[in-house]
């Protein structure tokens, strides 16, 4: 039996796998939902997915309780042990509507974190995340190891892809 959040994370797990499919990626579902590390697989890229659905935190201002829109993931420390190697970190983040933002980021690039959050709606979010909203061609820059050999950033080789297209 699974419990609430397990269930709330195959949610999450199932989409990502959905729109990496429709993007023509070769995915593979990790075969136990025991393997804390990562979820899914696309060739030897490992990648973790983290589903959250909108919570409030109370805040007191000018005497007025208001209640403040969040989206909270929880990345467990394994993911420490893909740290020597490229792994992709897929956040979701639905809001009421059931529309799903997700955010797709080097796995590297936590140093360390393993509490993320935003707490503006993701169309108003511009954070540090936000560079990475629907940043699926990480997928591709990583399976392709482009930056190897003195290669461009992530950010350089797409905009490259953007001249060229």
């Amino acid at each position: 039996m699974f419990s609430p959040d397990q269930k709330q994370g195959i949610v999450g797990e199932r989409w990502a796998y959905e729109q990496l499919v429709k993007r023509g990626w070769p995915v593979k579902q990790m075969p136990y939902f025991g393997n804390q590390a990562y979820d899914l697989k696309i060739h030897n890229l490992p990648i973790e997915v983290k589903y959250a659905r909108t919570t409030y935190r109370r805040k007191q201002r000018q005497g007025l309780t208001i209640y403040a829109a969040r989206w909270q993931w929880f990345v467990h420390p394994s993911y420490e042990q893909l740290n020597d190697r490229d792994w992709v970190l897929i956040l979701i983040a639905e809001d009421q509507k059931k529309i799903k933002y997700p955010y797709i980021l080097p796995g590297n690039i936590l140093e360390g974190r393993n509490h993320l959050q935003i707490t503006s709606h993701p169309k108003q979010y511009k954070g540090w995340l936000d560079d990475w909203r629907g940043e699926w061609g990480i997928i591709e820059f990583l399976t392709q190891k482009t930056y190897l050999d003195d290669g461009p950033t992530y950010h350089q080789w797409k905009a490259g892809q953007r001249i060229v297209a």
